[in-house]
């Protein structure tokens, strides 16, 4: 484990609002030798650490383990790069890295919510379903840790993904329980911030502000018509079921989400009339799916969320194999396995794959 009494240092200097020169004259030592602490270039003597602890009013256990608090910029950071490492590390670094901040920053929840959502990113690179239990149970152990956290926000996002990965192991009473220890509000007070914001000319706060819940809201609708289609497929009312369907690509459209959504809906699209055994429709939202999957056209945003981060999943790479892999195993594609057009499709994704 890295030593990191120098930042633990600077860190208590900048709250104390003391300069390095005060430091060093308080506890005996050159000026330079306090900037050496700080860069971690080399460490206080053992002999100083009682009287540094007592300058800063603090003890040499805290002075040693000093919570630093990241914030939420920092976290950013790291997990965009852990994100960028997806297309081109094993996955197995990342965890190393992973492992080893979560070692620095041991009381960051925060982190761990945030690590865990990235172990979670992971499923669709493992094979092996020992690898993917494995990294389940440990997305598992950091959500219920961060489930402690006393800052709501993280409190929540920890319970709402422990939902779900209590769903997947079909754990659904733990589900059902983290779930509801999350508060159901029917207030959003963006709903009175943004003709505020917008009275005081404040339009790109205000804009942003409309886009983010306008995105929500789709999202929401689009996971509730989702439901409804399964729930009315379950009660064979299939004509209701392909309505609902068929009113996602209508939403699609109308915001112009063709590169966050489209391929979601070619895929639930392909397994539904697959379920059904319509080989002309299964087949045509195949060749549409694999066709998305192919082009090399850069779309760019849709004007209604051109202040929103709606970037690409760092996953995408890997559509290919992780279609390759539903065709294969998912029963409900058996009827088509020996036409020429689906093994056409088949031959595509596989040149499709990302080369080692």
């Amino acid at each position: 484990m890295n030593l990191n009494i120098g930042k633990v240092i600077y860190e208590l200097r900048k709250k104390a609002k003391v300069t390095q020169e005060q430091l060093a004259n308080a506890v005996g030592v050159s000026v330079p030798a306090v900037s050496k602490w700080e860069n971690n270039t080399s460490y206080p003597d053992i002999t100083l650490l009682p009287a540094i602890a007592r300058y800063f009013n603090t003890s040499i256990d805290e002075l040693m383990s000093y919570d630093m608090t990241l914030s939420t910029e920092e976290i950013d950071v790291f997990i965009k790069k852990c994100q960028s490492m997806l297309q081109t590390q094993p996955f197995e670094m990342i965890v190393k890295e992973c492992e080893s901040y979560l070692h620095q920053y041991p009381n960051s929840l925060e982190l761990k919510l945030n690590i865990g959502s990235l172990y979670m990113m992971s499923f669709s690179f493992l094979t092996e379903e020992s690898d993917f239990l494995e990294m389940m149970n440990k997305a598992i152990a950091l959500f219920e840790e961060a489930a402690t956290s006393s800052d709501i926000k993280v409190q929540e996002q920890a319970h709402f993904l422990l939902a779900s990965l209590y769903g997947m192991t079909e754990d659904e009473k733990k589900a059902e329980e983290v779930l509801l220890k999350i508060p159901k509000s029917e207030l959003n007070r963006d709903d009175l911030l943004i003709p505020i914001y917008i009275r005081q000319k404040r339009y790109d706060e205000a804009k942003k502000m409309i886009q983010t819940n306008i995105m929500r809201a789709l999202q929401s609708i689009t996971l509730y018509l989702s439901n409804y289609e399964n729930l009315a497929i379950k009660e064979d009312n299939l004509e209701l079921a392909e309505k609902l369907l068929l009113i996602q690509p209508e939403l699609v459209n109308l915001f112009d989400l063709e590169r966050e959504l489209g391929l979601g809906y070619a895929l639930e699209a392909a397994n539904f009339y697959a379920r059904l055994k319509n080989k002309e429709k299964t087949l045509s939202f195949l060749g549409m799916l694999v066709d998305k999957l192919s082009s090399t056209e850069k779309k760019g945003k849709s004007e209604f969320f051109n202040l929103l981060d709606l970037h690409e999943s760092a996953a995408a790479s890997q559509l290919p194999i992780l279609l390759l892999r539903s065709l294969d195993m998912d029963r409900c594609y058996d009827f088509i396995k020996e036409d020429n057009t689906f093994k056409v499709l088949v031959h595509r994704l596989e040149r499709l794959k990302p080369h080692d």
